[in-house]
Order: C-alpha cells, then sequence, then structure tokens
C-alpha cells in the first residue's frame, strides 16, 4: 500500500499542472489516487501477484477519503485557531515573516534579537503550529 501512495504522491507532483486552482483540489487528488491505484492492481495481475479486488480496492480508497479532513477549508480554519493561542508576539512574528513577507534580518532587528535566534524561534513556532493543527484535524476527523 505504501508503493501505491508513493506512486500517487508522484503522479500529483508530476501532474501539479494539470490542477485548475479554484477547484476541488481534494476530489482531483481522489481521482488521481482512484487511477493510479487501479494501474497498480492491473500490474499486479499481470505479474501474478497476490491482489486484491476491485471491491476491496474501493473499500480502501472510501476508507481513505474518510480520514481526510471534511471540509477543504478545515487545515485554513486550524491555522487560524492555532495562530490565535500563540502569545501574541509569536503570532506577530509568524505573520510577519511569512503574510507579510518580512526578512529575518528585519525581524530580529525589530525585536533586539539575532537573525539565529529568530531562525530557531520560527523552527519551534511551526512546529508548536504543527503538532496543533494535526491534533484539530484528527479531532474533527473523529467527530465527522
Amino acid at each position: 500500500m505504501d508503493d501505491v501512495l508513493q506512486a500517487t504522491n508522484l503522479t500529483l507532483w508530476r501532474k501539479r499542472d494539470d490542477f485548475t486552482p479554484g477547484t476541488n483540489f481534494r476530489a482531483w487528488a481522489f481521482e488521481v489516487a482512484k487511477w493510479t491505484m487501479r494501474a497498480h492492481l492491473k500490474e499486479s495481475r499481470r505479474k501474478n501477484w497476490l491482489v486484491f479486488d476491485d471491491d476491496l480496492a474501493q473499500a480502501v480508497t472510501d476508507r481513505m477519503i474518510e480520514r481526510v479532513p471534511v471540509s477543504p477549508d478545515a487545515p485554513q480554519a486550524a491555522l487560524r485557531a492555532c495562530l490565535s493561542k500563540l502569545r501574541d508576539r509569536d503570532r506577530e512574528l509568524v505573520l510577519s515573516h511569512y503574510q507579510t513577507g518580512t526578512s529575518l534580518a528585519d525581524c530580529a532587528k525589530r525585536s533586539g534579537s539575532t537573525t539565529g535566534t529568530m531562525k530557531v524561534a520560527l523552527f519551534r513556532l511551526r512546529a508548536v503550529l504543527r503538532r496543533c493543527i494535526t491534533e484539530r484535524l484528527a479531532v474533527e476527523a473523529a467527530r465527522s
């Protein structure tokens, strides 16, 4: 199954220019995954490996879809919620650097610290945000 996931990720990357921004990315990605899974099953049958039938493959696909947040806006909503939990100065640093594009050197100057300190701070803040977002999305997925 990891091979199929890897192949799907590679296909999504190669076909990224085929995706139309503003349309449903989730639906597009799962369509690519479905065709990648079918190609894998066809190749497995050709090589006479132990393979699953199409019903099982569909059940696996359906299960994967269930694990994805229902709303395509869920990750952004989780990010907003997690940003609101940060201390004011940490939130300002993240927004200043990532939203307005302020350089680390300028962020460091404004805070009276070094660029290295800013790099470490942003690394830690990204880790906190990643953990928070992952937890929020897991809770939302469990509710659905």
